[in-house]
């Protein structure tokens, strides 16, 4: 019996893309799923080159067609409507991961775009917070402007009101005085 090149090649080619597939699975490339997928399929054209005549005969006997070719078409076919099932499930499932991951990024962004502006307006206007038992708290950040701050107005302060009580009830109409009582006695 004399092997025609198809014979030989394609056996070849099946074991070499038997072997590829597997080697992605352990490298963690490729699914279970598609990869028994794929070692089916690779098998299977290695068997069909082997003994194409038998393996057609049967499809034909078992399928209901009178001879070999269109036996092996329409099973070609098939299989080939089924991965362009198979693909565009997969398409649909990784656009729907990708319309779920877009969205969350842009929660994401927005949520930090709030946050980034509440934060700028604390370090413009600084907020002071009392805890329970009294003590005031202020961001670190803001502490060094707002003594600055402070020191400026107590100069602008002490150049407004003089020091000594004696000056200030002496500018002061009434000051140091007791107020009239309104009552009839």
């Amino acid at each position: 019996m004399q092997l025609e090149i198809y014979q030989w090649l394609g056996p070849i080619l099946s074991i070499f893309y038997i072997l590829r597939t597997f080697r992605q699975y352990t490298l963690g490339k490729s699914s279970p799923r598609n990869t028994v997928i794929w070692i089916i399929f690779w098998f299977g054209v290695a068997l069909l080159c082997i003994m194409p005549n038998k393996i057609a005969d049967s499809l034909a006997e078992g399928l209901g067609f009178r001879d070999r070719p269109n036996a092996i078409i329409f099973v070609a076919l098939g299989l080939l409507f089924l991965m362009v099932f198979y693909l565009s499930a997969a398409l649909n499932r990784v656009e729907n991961q990708l319309t779920d991951l877009v969205r969350k990024i842009a929660l994401t962004e927005a949520r930090q775009a709030e946050l980034d502006a509440i934060e700028k307006e604390n370090k413009l206007a600084p907020t002071i917070t009392t805890t329970a038992i009294g003590i005031v708290s202020e961001p670190a950040v803001n502490t060094k402007n707002m003594l600055e701050d402070i020191e400026e107005l107590e100069n602008i302060v002490d150049k407004l009101i003089p020091n000594t009580t004696e000056e200030r009830n002496d500018n002061i109409p009434n000051a140091g005085k007791m107020p009239k009582s309104k009552s009839k006695k």
